[in-house]
């Protein structure tokens, strides 16, 4: 995923000569080909991303579109303040890059796992968040983040799942099940978790919305007039797209689905371990997906 971003940049800087580059020294083996063909749009700050940031800011009022490429959970907690007073209360243009989601970089352990960073950004007022589900979704994000409408931030997940069709649509179905009257909601790579899960049972749709904020309303509405159950899977607590779908069924002024949460409890996890034992222990691989699905289906 982080290949196909990088690539998307590298076009988006051949188009306009205002993008602008900035890494928080990070993204070797992938961003050197920008460095030397575009020696004066590229900067690596070091590992200060705070004033990643801040540069950031003052490239925009230079009237370039800075791209600020960084680990997610540094650009983000470190750098907060940052984003919130130099990008967001002036509506600047930057594209916020993190890369790794959720339990991608297990192995370092709490400080690094990333399941805290939407809902520190999503009360940020016009700040856009994105996590892309799969190669065909980040071709459909970036052709968005690059229009450079405002602050926006995108987790990139450690993943190389394809769909194997046009993604056209950021917020889509993948897989959809006639008679269905279960919809499991996910984005990211949690998507592809979903969608294994739904291999096993065949008795549930998934729904990719690799848009996070702002959320799509419209859909939201349909689904709650078409499913009895709705079920968020993420990498991500409580405070991410969860939180976004309850807000707008409680203020939904109309009969709802009943609405569960399959992702990581609201605590630092004391353990280490690589990104398939922390998803195990939080219930998001794809069989415990299943088994969570055919138990709610059980009851009344």
């Amino acid at each position: 995923m982080r290949s196909v971003f990088i690539k998307q940049l590298h076009e988006a800087m051949r188009r306009d000569d205002k993008v602008f580059l900035l890494i928080g020294d990070t993204g070797f083996h992938l961003v050197e080909p920008l460095f030397e063909e575009f020696p004066d749009r590229t900067l690596n700050v070091g590992v200060a991303e705070q004033n990643l940031i801040g540069i950031s800011a003052g490239l925009c009022n230079a009237g370039f579109k800075p791209v600020c490429y960084a680990i997610s959970n540094f650009l983000v907690q470190r750098c907060f303040e940052q984003i919130r007073n130099d990008l967001c209360l002036h509506n600047y243009p930057v594209v916020l890059a993190g890369t790794s989601a959720g339990f991608d970089n297990g192995a370092l352990w709490a400080t690094h796992y990333i399941v805290d960073d939407i809902g520190c950004l999503k009360p940020l007022p016009k700040m856009k968040i994105y996590s892309p589900s799969s190669i065909e979704a980040m071709h459909a994000v970036c052709r968005e983040l690059f229009a450079f409408s405002g602050p926006a931030y995108m987790r990139i997940a450690k993943s190389k799942f394809s769909e194997g069709k046009d993604a056209s649509n950021i917020n889509r179905f993948v897989l959809e099940t006639p008679e269905s009257e279960i919809l499991v909601v996910a984005h990211g790579k949690m998507v592809k978790n979903a969608i294994d899960a739904a291999a096993l049972a065949k008795n549930f749709s998934v729904f990719a919305m690799d848009r996070i904020k702002p959320v799509d309303t419209g859909v939201l509405d349909g689904f709650a007039g078409k499913y009895k159950k709705i079920v968020v899977v993420e990498d991500n607590f409580k405070s991410g797209l969860y939180n976004s779908i309850c807000q707008f069924l409680a203020e939904r002024n109309a009969p709802n689905p009943k609405i569960y949460f399959i992702g990581p409890a609201e605590e630092y996890e004391k353990h280490t371990g690589d990104p398939k034992y922390l998803e195990e222990k939080y219930g998001l691989a794809p069989a415990q997906i299943n088994a969570f699905i055919k138990k709610i289906s059980a009851a009344e």
